[in-house]
């Protein structure tokens, strides 16, 4: 009896058109040197192309965004123009930090952000219903528009 693992021969096998049971290792070892072969060469040609230099044309040339160009890209801001831009924001910022009175006769103020928090966290709701006791309301849109 045979054991599985060992190849056997048969000779009507390949006779009757077959294939070979067995891999002849010749074959394979032949192809493995030859694609080796083929690596090595392709690997030498394209070293060899990418040492070689491409002349530069004058329309090939682009400029570096690198380059150390001293003046900036357009557009150009001017120092009238960075001037205004300071004072709208010094403007900006007078605005949110001082205390306006719109209406003095119903106390109605504009007071900055922070000190609101401040009354809000110290006083609670109590500090801001008092502009409402005599039937003003904080909000402009108050009931005028449900009495029609």
């Amino acid at each position: 009896m045979t054991d599985s693992n060992t190849p056997h021969f048969d000779p009507d096998h390949e006779a009757a058109g077959h294939e070979p049971l067995a891999v002849k290792t010749r074959g394979v070892v032949t192809a493995m040197i030859g694609l080796a072969v083929l690596i090595v060469l392709a690997m030498l040609l394209a070293n060899l192309l990418i040492q070689k230099e491409v002349p530069a044309t004058d329309s090939d040339a682009v400029a570096s965004p690198w380059s150390a160009s001293p003046e900036p890209p357009t557009p150009r801001v001017t120092p009238q123009q960075s001037k205004m831009y300071r004072e709208m924001l010094a403007e900006q910022k007078r605005q949110l930090t001082k205390t306006i009175f719109l209406d003095r006769k119903n106390n109605i103020a504009q007071i900055p952000l922070d000190r609101a928090m401040q009354l809000l966290e110290t006083e609670g709701f109590e500090a801001f219903e008092r502009l409402t006791e005599n039937g003003n309301s904080a909000e402009p849109n108050s009931n005028k528009e449900s009495e029609n």
